[in-house]
């Protein structure tokens, strides 16, 4: 064995285990800890996960052609022995990415799976995901013309349900703002798009970007913000790569301005990254940063050191032992910080010739392989039928019908419009006429079950001598909807002709008191609880006279209980059928 001193470098761990990039004889995952050379057919990896006691141990399989064929992983302690868990990939003969991954835990006879399928010019058509009890989600995308539709579904194969649309459109290139495009990029083939994604999950919520791509040979600039018409507007990155290598970033704002300052990368020959840094990009010539990083490297290609420096010029490094066996690939990575601190991955690797090597056992059988893409393509035919189906609903969907404030009914029921779905209905006085009047709640029907109403409306309805009811007072913005973030509507009820409503907070609540005057609903009274790990904070409003009392309980270091008094006192009460949610503030509390 030799030694040599590498750095282990952590990258974003999202969505796949990792990555391939299909190069021969040399595989290249998402993290450092996969990377192999020169013909290596399995490895095992063994690592103790930082401020834990837990241990976790890999083993990934890869086929002659260098592509990952199987990969397991198991995690366990003292206390737990771990179950491993497996992903069989499997490819076609020339592809390097998988059309079917097959998932299951050792023991266990539930398989799942991902199935893809890709049309032409290897546009992937169908990603589905398959568990024991059907589908539970699928992408669907189609390519007419130059417009890109993907359709998003989940659920099970019985129920899916539509959950989201992005078409994605070609635009001019003289549309692109100037701005974005550099003096000496004048005249480059310019590429634009307009992608809207909207999500039903939230009645229509719209995700709305404007990208476009740059090319000038071997380098390239892309760019993109988000639309006019969605949230955040005119928000985005714009980042220059140069081949695969990524060089600038840099932030975008209100559509048409671009930051002074975002991240620098530098290379050296072999195209390595050896420094990167974020700051004002005028000053960085001067080595005048907000923040820097070095790296250096070894004869094998491996990272050694790296140096990371703060505004201040303060510097920490990390740097790795790291043991290689014959064939440069590395069994042990010792990790050395400042403090003398670090942790200890160790590998090892069966090569193609070795006696002991042998092919892992595939449950993901011809068989197995063919039941998933059956059960994918039953999937396709199902969900196509659910969004013609939420299609047609949403054509036939009639505008509602409102009361007027003049109009009367022996029957309460009228007051609930076609296609609006009853929340809560409470009773009692609310005029002193000794006559119980009605209050009702509700929500649009849902056109999809997974749908999040984002409008919740209550009506007052006033009873009459001779039996019948009258539409005193409605509000659209008194109540939280489901679709409010972390606000949800919790009851409501009349306590001495007092109308009570009550909504819930992740950690608090509030309670909002009206009371009939004046030939209207006015809100006269609230009472605000917030808590955090560390304090509580509570308000009692009471806006009639405009006097409140607010406490305030902090948990450390020690429990102390402080009380204030005060006075803020509004020119006009706040009216039931226009108050809003979140739009009083009384001494630094909003609610």
């Amino acid at each position: 064995m030799k030694y040599g001193l590498t750095i282990f470098l952590k990258s974003n761990f999202l969505g796949m285990l990792f990555f391939i990039t299909g190069q021969t004889g040399a595989q290249r995952f998402a993290e450092e800890e996969y990377q192999v050379r020169n013909g290596a057919r399995k490895l095992e990896i063994r690592q103790q996960l930082t401020g834990s006691n837990t241990k976790k141990q890999t083993l990934v399989y890869f086929d002659r052609a260098g592509r990952v064929a199987f990969y397991g992983e198991r995690y366990w302690s003292a206390y737990d022995s771990g179950r491993w868990y497996y992903q069989e990939f499997h490819y076609d003969k020339k592809e390097t990415e998988p059309y079917i991954i097959v998932r299951y835990h050792k023991g266990d006879s539930v398989m799942a799976a991902t199935v893809k399928q890709r049309g032409a010019a290897g546009l992937e058509t169908i990603d589905a995901e398959i568990s024991a009890s059907g589908s539970s989600s699928l992408v669907l995308r189609t390519k007419t013309g130059d417009v890109l539709v993907e359709r998003c579904f989940s659920g099970r194969n019985t129920n899916l349900e539509p959950y989201s649309s992005k078409y994605r459109r070609p635009l001019k290139p003289e549309t692109i703002p100037q701005v974005f495009v550099p003096a000496d990029w004048q005249g480059t083939v310019i590429s634009g798009y307009d992608v809207q994604d909207t999500s039903y999950e939230v009645q229509n919520k719209l995700a709305h970007r404007v990208e476009y791509t740059l090319t000038r040979g071997a380098e390239k600039i892309e760019l993109g913000y988000n639309a006019s018409d969605a949230y955040d507007a005119g928000k985005g990155v714009w980042t220059r790569y140069n081949g695969k290598q990524e060089v600038q970033e840099l932030f975008i704002y209100g559509g048409n301005e671009i930051s002074p300052f975002g991240t620098q990368w530098f290379y050296d020959a072999g195209g390595r990254p050896v420094k990167k840094v974020y700051g004002y990009f005028d000053k960085i010539p001067q080595d005048n940063y907000l923040n820097k990083q070095l790296f250096f490297y070894n004869k094998q290609g491996d990272r050694v050191r790296e140096e990371r420096y703060s505004e201040s010029k303060k510097k920490s490094t990390i740097k790795y032992l790291y043991r290689y066996d014959q064939k440069d690939n590395w069994t042990e990575l010792r990790s050395v910080y400042d403090d003398f601190s670090g942790s200890t991955i160790t590998r090892r690797i069966w090569y193609g010739t070795e006696p002991d090597y042998k092919d892992p056992v595939f449950r993901g059988t011809e068989g197995v392989i063919q039941q998933f893409q059956q059960q994918a393509a039953a999937s396709v035919i199902k969900a196509e039928e659910a969004y013609r189906s939420f299609q047609d609903r949403a054509r036939k969907q009639p505008a509602v019908a409102y009361f007027s404030k003049q109009g009367a009914s022996e029957n309460w029921k009228d007051f609930l419009p076609a296609h609006m779905v009853l929340d809560t209905v409470t009773r009692g006085d609310l005029n002193k006429d000794g006559l119980d009047d009605l209050v009702i709640v509700y929500q649009p029907e849902k056109l999809l079950e997974r749908f999040r109403n984002t409008e919740r409306i209550a009506r007052i309805l006033f009873k009459q001598a001779d039996g019948s009811f009258r539409l005193a007072a409605e509000s659209k913005k008194a109540i939280a909807p489901e679709a409010a973030h972390n606000v949800y509507f919790s009851g409501i009820e009349i306590k001495k002709g007092i109308l009570v409503l009550q909504m819930d907070f992740l950690r608090g609540g509030c309670t909002y008191k009206y009371r009939y005057q004046d030939g209207g609903f006015y809100l006269i009274g609230c009472s605000y609880t917030s808590s955090e790990a560390s304090y509580t904070a509570s308000i009692d409003y009471n806006l009639s006279t405009g006097d409140y009392i607010k406490e305030t309980s902090q948990y450390e270091p020690a429990e102390t209980t402080t009380s204030k008094k005060g006075r803020h006192k509004l020119r006009t009460l706040p009216n039931f059928e226009t108050h809003e949610l979140g739009s009083l503030e009384v001494d630094d509390m909003v609610f």
